[in-house]
């Protein structure tokens, strides 16, 4: 049997069960304190503020200067600059989405605060929003990528195109550099790995693209 250093490994288990011990109690008080209802609710109620001042109509005069004074109110809370805009950007967004839209209007109307956070937090509860990062993600979805375009936007980041470069059209996404034909071979010899047949294409079909001596013949089916 292996002879382990008993003093350390009596020490290491000490260890490891304190920092366990530690983190259980720091999870429970979290659980007890729940700052991610007062995160959320939050949102909700700059929402409203967004909503008396306009800012939920994407254009009019003088807007800009209005979204700079709501950013500051919400600096002015102790938030640096970043998390005031994220919260100023999501409360904007807050009151114009269809699952909270209405409810706002009214709060705005009626200035009951109670009330509204009663209403929202129901509505929080149908929607399955228990913390911050869920209502952002409902307030900010995100475009369905095809398979095919989550490979070639892969491709691309893995020959090491700048993202910048990366243009997506209905027609490509390619970036007009070297980066494209490195990602076409790429994809290729991907392919050739799963039918190796594939390879001797691989082998020949960028430069063939290149010198414009491929020809594609198109099938007339009239």
């Amino acid at each position: 049997m292996t002879n382990f250093n008993t003093a350390f490994v009596s020490a290491a288990r000490d260890d490891f069960e304190i920092a366990s011990a530690k983190e259980a109690q720091i999870g429970g008080l979290r659980d007890e304190l729940n700052p991610e209802a007062n995160k959320v609710n939050a949102i909700a109620f700059f929402a409203v503020v967004a909503k008396s001042v306009g800012l939920d109509n994407p254009s009019f005069k003088g807007r800009k200067a209005v979204a700079g004074e709501f950013r500051d109110l919400a600096a002015s809370f102790g938030m640096k600059e970043a998390k005031a805009k994220m919260v100023c950007e999501n409360a904007i967004k807050f009151s114009r989405h269809p699952v909270f839209a209405d409810a706002v209007a009214i709060a705005a109307e009626v200035a009951e605060v109670g009330g509204f956070a009663q209403e929202i937090g129901s509505t929080f509860d149908a929607e399955g929003i228990t913390t911050q990062s869920k209502l952002v993600k409902l307030l900010n979805p995100k475009a369905e990528v095809s398979a095919v375009d989550e490979f070639a936007l892969a491709a691309l980041k893995k020959v090491g195109a700048a993202k910048a470069d990366v243009k997506i059209t209905k027609a490509a996404i390619c970036t007009g550099t070297i980066s494209d034909d490195d990602a076409i071979q790429l994809l290729l010899d991907a392919a050739a790995r799963i039918d190796p047949r594939v390879a001797e294409v691989a082998a020949t079909l960028v430069d063939a693209l290149n010198s414009g001596s491929l020809e594609i013949e198109v099938s007339d089916y009239r």
